[in-house]
């Protein structure tokens, strides 16, 4: 049995699944009044690392209000080593 467009579905899942199994992990904070999230380029190997870059951002930023960490389909270009980003 065959179902319309199921084919369609399984290979935006396998595309989904595919991305995430590459992905990088991408810092974003709150700065301001608006409430809307934002980055930048930097995109980290893991979740771990990009959480400390952050953590490290608005100790040194005033304004931030928040911060989070959001997984990212881009490739890994930075690495966190001894308390600084390191462009890979």
């Amino acid at each position: 049995m065959s179902y319309l467009g199921y084919e369609d579905d399984l290979a935006a899942h396998k595309a989904t699944v595919k991305a995430m199994q590459r992905a990088s992990w991408a810092p974003e904070v709150i700065a301001d009044s608006s409430g809307k999230w934002t980055g930048n380029a930097l995109r980290f190997a893991t979740a771990a690392e990009a959480s400390a870059y952050v953590a490290d951002l608005s100790s040194r930023w005033v304004l931030v209000r928040d911060v989070r960490v959001v997984p990212s389909a881009d490739p890994v270009n930075t690495r966190w080593e001894d308390g600084r980003s390191v462009s890979l």
